[in-house]
């Protein structure tokens, strides 16, 4: 005679509470078998597949298990969790407030609503049910970590930390809290002390086996820029696992960082198979169409995106990154006023207290501060349309780096300019300042910007005394031929290594007979530069009265006295394209989109000839491009 359902209930539930997960599913699935829709049998399989990732079948469980048996609050509960894993996040939100209408002091509901109100974009809302949740379990390490995570998402590391660490006071072992540190020291750019914290996890016997670990080790080569290491350590793993979204997802990335952009599209659209509706998945295949140079598809995912996530800044920011690349400069111009939402680095506002710019604001005969903004190169950069401003406010205040103000006073004299210190100077706080703007915002302001704005071919000035002096200089080092300045590398994190082109590949381009090369190049560059003379016999000048990253004017003054520029997307590039010098730009083939993605001209800077990369990393095409060019233009 066979078991009766309650028996078999009762195996299974004993397989259950002793951590026998397979034999407990398939006992739970012959109750099911034998009677379909048994509320207890698919309230504890569903909870089995939840934590095996299945969350589709979760789902579908824990749905029956809920409609079955109404009073169980755990199965609409791990509803909604399933729910929210899925993308389905008005379905999730609905559950979680079922739960609350009967359990209102729920902390773990209130938590669960905020992270799926945070992902809708309604922030206030989740901070409102995160915080409430806090409330109602302070000493909760779970709830802490929760919080932490609200935080995380709101980019706030610093107060994510203080939960985490207020959590594992708490629960010293508590596993996700313990990640959660690691994944705050990455954001934090605390590598060492996260590669520490690592490896005290991996040496805890049963941590070293969660999946996750190997996860935390991919993004923290992906931090210390090594994503080839990253990809090898993530496919292992997302073959073993491949219902672990976070991996496959991970793998994704450190694809695209290896500009391998196909490969991340098709596991991104794989992912997006199961989870139509996950907002990060079409800004992932956003990202990697673009790169893929396809930028109709990227506009149509990151659209997607902001149909699932409205309030969401990010996406309005890549939206503008993907527009101004395509040439759609007003929707461009008008998403690119959301960089001060998105989490991209860099964007720092400087502490003004003027009313702000807003589009359509008139200037006619107001006091306009304006202030710089990201690096350097974008100083000089958005420093082209100080002109357009000076004739249009009544008066005009520019505050930038401090080694660019004379270079900027002198080219503009009509307007005011100030070194951007921490502590703002008593000019730029002066109350017959009318308004404040970031300096990109000038795209927005200009009506019609970029056609109605005519760009120079030279802006800047340099010190006319300072460049006599160095001329006798670089006539004194014997320089009389064609004169040459090289660059080759940018310390821009992240992109940097994908902008620069090793100096010992450069030997195609020094070899060139009758051309005299200048070292451009910032930072301690004299064994690169040591080790390409010996190798290939070039001789490279490197004028040793200027600091070629403290003294700008030095470097323009420089710039200025040579006859050609040839260089990678640095500081360099910049400056040479500010004075109209020629500049040959040996581009990346991801460059970033003021460079555009196809032809040799460049929209700030009429001046700069590019040479593009037809293949991601490979830089032999482009050397022997601009070699052969060098002959004829010489």
């Amino acid at each position: 005679m066979p078991p009766s359902i309650e028996n078999l209930l009762q195996q299974a539930a004993e397989h259950f509470n002793q951590g026998r997960m397979d034999a407990a599913a398939q006992a739970f699935q012959t109750v099911l078998d034998n009677e379909p829709g048994n509320p207890a049998a698919a309230f504890y399989l569903g909870l089995i597949r939840y934590r095996q990732d299945d969350y589709a079948a979760a789902r579908d469980l824990l749905k029956t298990a809920a409609e079955k048996d109404r009073k169980n609050i755990q199965a609409r509960l791990f509803l909604g969790f399933s729910l929210n894993y899925l993308g389905q996040l008005a379905e999730a939100e609905t559950e979680f407030r079922r739960v609350l209408k009967v359990a209102s002091g729920s902390a773990e509901a209130h938590q669960a609503l905020a992270s799926v109100l945070q992902k809708k974009g309604d922030a206030d809302g989740a901070g409102t049910h995160s915080r409430r949740a806090v409330q109602l379990a302070p000493d909760n390490a779970d709830i802490l970590n929760s919080h932490a995570r609200y935080l995380m998402d709101g980019r706030e590391f610093d107060a994510a930390l203080e939960q985490l660490q207020r959590a594992l006071a708490i629960e010293p072992n508590n596993g996700p809290a313990r990640l959660n540190e690691i994944l705050v020291r990455i954001e934090l750019g605390n590598l060492d002390q996260a590669e520490a914290l690592l490896a005290k996890l991996q040496a805890d016997a049963d941590a070293a086996k969660w999946p996750d670990l190997r996860l935390l080790q991919a993004k923290l080569l992906i931090a210390r820029d090594q994503p080839e290491a990253a990809t090898r350590l993530l496919r292992p793993l997302v073959d073993e696992r491949p219902g672990f979204t976070p991996a496959a997802m991970e793998l994704g990335k450190a694809l695209s960082e290896c500009e391998a952009h196909g490969e991340a599209a098709a596991v991104y659209r794989e992912l997006l198979g199961a989870n139509p509706n996950s907002m990060e998945l079409h800004f992932n295949l956003s990202h990697a169409l673009k790169g893929l140079g396809d930028l109709d598809g990227a506009l149509a995912e990151m659209n997607q995106a902001i149909r699932l996530d409205p309030g969401n800044g990010d996406n309005y920011y890549n939206r503008a990154l993907i527009s101004l690349a395509r040439g759609d400069y007003a929707q461009g111009a008008a998403d690119y006023e959301y960089r001060w939402q998105s989490s991209s680095e860099g964007f720092i506002r400087r502490p003004f207290d003027q009313p702000e710019w807003r589009p359509g604001a008139n200037m006619a005969g107001k006091t306009v501060l304006v202030w710089s903004e990201q690096g350097i190169g974008d100083h000089i950069l958005y420093g082209g349309l100080i002109s357009w401003l000076a004739n249009a406010a009544g008066h005009c205040i520019f505050e930038c780096d401090t080694r660019l103000v004379p270079a900027f006073q002198r080219s503009f004299p009509e307007i005011e300019v100030v070194g951007a210190v921490a502590e703002p100077e008593a000019r730029t706080l002066a109350p017959d300042i009318d308004m404040q703007m970031p300096l990109a915002s000038l795209m927005a302001a200009i009506p019609g910007w970029p056609g109605s704005f005519e760009f120079k071919d030279r802006y800047l000035e340099p010190d006319a005394g300072l460049r006599a002096d160095i001329a006798e200089r670089l006539d004194g080092a014997g320089l009389g031929a064609l004169r040459v300045g090289i660059a080759w590398h940018s310390a821009r994190q992240r992109v940097g290594s994908k902008k620069s082109a090793p100096l010992a590949l450069w030997g195609p381009i020094l070899a060139r007979a009758g051309c005299a090369f200048t070292n451009l190049q910032y930072g301690d560059t004299d064994a690169e530069i040591a080790a390409v003379q010996q190798d290939l016999g070039a001789r490279i000048y490197t004028d040793p009265e200027i600091d070629r990253f403290n003294d700008l004017e030095g470097l323009l003054a420089l710039i200025d006295g040579l006859d050609l520029v040839i260089t990678t997307s640095n500081v360099a590039a910049h400056l040479a394209a500010s004075l109209g010098k020629p500049c040959w730009l040996l581009l990346q083939f991801n460059p970033l989109w003021y460079w555009g993605l196809e032809g040799g001209g460049a929209l700030f800077y009429p001046s700069v000839r590019i040479f593009r990369q037809i293949e991601a990393g490979d830089w032999g095409p482009v050397i022997a491009e601009v070699a052969a060019a060098l002959v004829d233009w010489h």
